[in-house]
């Protein structure tokens, strides 16, 4: 959650090119902008972009109330700065229904997709989901994670991009400013699975689906957790020699220049 000198030395050498500043922890209790600004000077400085979570921690349960609280923040962001890409929601699985009640692209109450009123921006600029593979009840096994795990982000992966082409039409979002998508965590669950050599070949097979089907970005958790001792709740890529695991060397050496 707070990586120091020797984790951000060690995510420069693994050649990043976003990272993420958010989690459960974030959304409840924002880091203060003394250390968010020192973060993003550290993902800046090694060649990356930061992106920031936004909480809108409130209790919403319905679209609806995402809706409410998406639009005046988005268009208060955009107001001090409108180039910025936001990309919401960033919930913690791909709802069918919920996403395409977001993404209407008829200007309903849910809908959220269209331009801030007297604007010539939108709201959001694409969506994102997290997803975690392993966890019951899939409960995927290590040698299942190329195929069943694999397959599993695929599905949500080809779901996103037909909600997404639709609502582009929907809103003739064309070329730069077409709705774009992300996925903003993605791992197996847990430490023996997360530090398993099959891991690392899943991952290669999501950066190539997120790239077939024109994702934006694909950020993984996280850097450094739990003692990098790949057991537990080590979701991590620095183990705990302060090295990079084979997963992250499993993908890299598979797609090369990503």
């Amino acid at each position: 959650m707070y990586p120091d000198a020797r984790i951000w030395g060690i995510a420069i050498q693994a050649g990043l090119r976003i990272v993420r500043i958010g989690g459960t922890a974030s959304d409840q209790y924002m880091p203060p902008n003394e250390m968010l600004s020192g973060w993003v000077n550290a993902i800046k400085a090694m060649g990356a972009e930061p992106m920031i979570q936004v909480s809108h921690f409130n209790g919403a349960e319905a679209a609806a109330e995402v809706a409410s609280t998406n639009k005046p923040i988005a268009a208060a962001m955009k107001a001090v700065d409108p180039t910025i890409k936001i990309f919401a929601p960033d919930e913690c699985d791909f709802y069918d229904a919920y996403y395409a009640a977001l993404l209407r692209g008829d200007d309903s109450a849910t809908d959220i997709s269209g331009k801030v009123p007297g604007q010539n921006y939108y709201y959001i600029d694409g969506v994102s989901w997290h997803r975690h593979v392993g966890y019951t009840p899939e409960n995927i096994e290590i040698e299942r994670l190329t195929t069943a795990g694999a397959n599993d982000y695929l599905v949500t992966i080809q779901k996103t991009r037909a909600l997404i082409d639709k609502v582009n039409t929907a809103r003739g979002r064309l070329g730069t400013d077409a709705l774009q998508w992300g996925i903003g965590e993605f791992n197996s669950s847990e430490g023996r699975r997360v530090g398993s050599f099959e891991n690392g070949q899943m991952f290669a097979e999501v950066y190539g689906y997120i790239m077939k089907y024109g994702g934006t970005y694909g950020a993984t958790w996280s850097m450094y957790e739990n003692g990098g001792k790949c057991f537990g709740t080590d979701y991590g890529f620095v183990d705990a020699k302060n090295t990079a695991t084979l997963l992250v060397l499993s993908y890299a050496n598979d797609l090369g220049e990503l």
